[in-house]
């Protein structure tokens, strides 16, 4: 029925009554009018707060493909088939970039713990650690092979010619012969862990994205991409 229908049924009733409706009658617009508008409203919120999430799925992936890039580019450096002392004494120092803002924010992904994905959550949280720990043992050993194995190095005389292992051990002390050796392994230990983790994590978000909205795209990176973190497709 129209408003008009309504106004018209009105006048066909008792005046008391009629009066009395007339006065419910702009209370009930207001009413109707109220509850549209908070629906929408509500609609529109819930609208924001899925883009919102899909923003830091997709961002979330991307920080953690540029993580996978950045540690399968060190690994580079660190031949597989290189054995400890031959990282220890041949690789020189190299100092990673300041990755401190390559973080994903775990707070932005909360939601995940209401979608099933709670042990994901958790796999991503651990990959920030580890990455963190793969950059600060790198850096560690840079600053100690320029502060104390380098000078030693040159001091002795031991780049000008060959020596055994144990004459090695010998010159340079057994302090910085063991920290050189030790480091070297914990290098290339916590970059092959990273390694072989992260591309997991990636896929596993990647999965979990497309599983809470398969009509959206993400990012995708095939791990021939990884090294090149500028390639990716989306999916």
């Amino acid at each position: 029925v129209g408003v008009g229908g309504v106004a018209a049924g009105l006048w066909s009733i008792d005046v008391p009554v009629r009066e009395i409706a007339l006065a419910i009658l702009p209370f009930a617009t207001t009413v109707l009018g109220a509850t549209l508008a908070l629906h929408i409203s509500h609609h529109r919120e819930e609208a924001a707060e899925h883009e919102r999430r899909r923003i830091a799925l997709n961002f979330a992936i991307f920080t953690l493909v540029r993580q996978w890039s950045a540690v399968e580019q060190c690994l580079k450096d660190f031949s597989a088939s290189m054995k400890p002392h031959e990282i220890a004494f041949g690789i020189p120092a190299i100092k990673p970039p300041d990755y401190s803002g390559l973080r994903v924010q775990i707070e932005s992904l909360a939601f995940l713990f209401g979608a099933a994905h709670a042990q994901l959550l958790m796999d991503v949280a651990i990959e920030q650690e580890r990455f963190a720990v793969c950059m600060d043992v790198l850096r560690q050993r840079a600053d100690f092979h320029v502060q104390e194995l380098q000078p030693a190095i040159e001091r002795t005389g031991i780049n000008s010619r060959s020596t055994s292992l144990e004459e090695t051990r010998v010159l340079l002390g057994e302090r910085i012969y063991d920290t050189a050796l030790n480091q070297a392994q914990e290098v290339v230990e916590h970059f092959q862990a990273s390694a072989r983790s992260l591309p997991a994590v990636v896929r596993g978000l990647h999965g979990a994205a497309k599983g809470l909205y398969p009509s959206s795209l993400f990012i995708k990176v095939e791990p021939r991409q990884a090294a090149n973190s500028g390639t990716r497709s989306g999916s």
